[in-house]
Parts: C-alpha cells; structure tokens; sequence
C-alpha cells in the first residue's frame, strides 16, 4: 500500500502544482490584461496631450504671425510717416524758395517805385526851377 500512498500523494502534489500554475498563469493574463489597459491608458493620455500641445503651438504660431502683421504694419506707416516728413521738407523748401522770390520781385518793384519817384521829383524840379525862371524873366 505504500506505492499507491506515494503515486496518490504525487497526484496530489501534482495536482496542487498544476493548481498553482493555473493560478500564476491566469494572475499572469490578468496582469498581462491589465498592463495592457494601462498601456492603453496611457497611449490615450499620451494622444490628448500630444493634441494639446498640437493646439498651442498652432495658437503660438497664430499669435507669431499676428505680431510679425503688426510690426509690418507698423514699419509700413513709419515708412509712410518718413516720406510724409519729407513731402512737408520739401514742400517747406518749395514755398521759402517762392517766399524768396517774392521777396526779391517786391524789393526790385520798390527800387523801381523809387526811381520813378526819384526821377518824377527831378522833373517836377526841374519843371518848378523852368517855372522859377520864367517867372524872373
């Protein structure tokens, strides 16, 4: 009766092993299960937040762009602003320059006012020194 214990007792161990087994082998799917789960967790999480930052770089990008318009609007109107000044300069410049003639046209009718007068004021002497020694004759 021995053998039959030792065959029965190894059936059993065996039995117990195979238990074992089975249980580490479904422990081991339901980690596998789980890690797997985790993992896909994880690749969606990892998803969203590569689609966030997908977000903020496009509204980085957007706001870049807004601000290179802008400087370029603002170099445009200083641009503007300069050719203005310059018009003005040159305008300033026109209209000293015509000042100028002016100026030069009225002084040389004032020279000629004056000589006319100067000239009408000998005739109108020498009219009054006739008249003077008509008189004495």
């Amino acid at each position: 009766m021995q053998q039959p214990d030792v065959v029965m007792s190894l059936r059993i161990e065996l039995l117990r092993a195979n238990k074992k087994i089975m249980a580490l082998k479904y422990g081991t799917e339901s980690l596998r299960e789980r890690m797997w789960q985790l993992e896909n967790q994880l690749k969606d999480r990892d998803d969203v937040i590569k689609m966030a930052v997908e977000k903020e770089k496009d509204k980085e990008k957007e706001k870049e762009k807004e601000v290179e318009t802008e400087m370029e609007k603002e170099k445009q109107k200083q641009k503007e602003i300069q050719a203005l000044k310059e018009k003005v300069e040159q305008l300033e410049n026109q209209l000293k320059d015509k000042d100028d003639m002016i100026k030069m046209a009225v002084e040389k009718e004032k020279e000629k006012e004056t000589e006319t007068e100067t000239e009408k004021e000998k005739e109108k002497e020498k009219e009054i020194q006739l008249l003077k020694e008509k008189v004495e004759q």
